[in-house]
């Protein structure tokens, strides 16, 4: 299985990255600080999942992202992951097609493995 995690936080990435390869030992997970290294990267290898952040450096934030892979080829699941757990973030991630909305502060990282197994029917295992 390959994940595309989109966190400019190095420590949180990291922490998600190694809960996500305890629990999915053959999984790839590539990494992406920003929106525009996450597209780079999405042009190379098309994941089985994203997830991100809302707020991400630089000129595209994490629904400008889900916005943008949602207008191109393949539709991977997209998790947002995020300390901003507002009503009209959740609502915006859900119009543009988010499939599942976390919040860092209540979700612990089992959580965020539940939601790639359930979001790719535990392909890749």
């Amino acid at each position: 299985m390959r994940i595309l995690l989109v966190e400019d936080n190095v420590e949180y990435r990291q922490l998600v990255k190694r809960a996500l390869l305890e629990k999915i030992p053959h999984g790839i997970v590539d990494e992406a600080a920003d929106a525009d290294a996450a597209l780079s990267l999405l042009k190379r290898a098309t994941p089985d999942i994203v997830l991100t952040d809302i707020g991400l450096p630089g000129a595209t934030n994490g629904l400008a992202l889900i916005a943008r892979i949602r207008r191109k080829g393949p539709q991977p699941p997209i998790v947002i992951i995020t300390n901003h757990n507002l009503p009209e973030y959740r609502a915006e991630a859900a119009r543009l097609g988010a499939n599942d909305f976390l919040t860092k502060g209540a979700s612990t990282a089992q959580d965020i493995v539940s939601a790639v197994h359930r979001l790719t029917n535990g392909h890749g295992t």
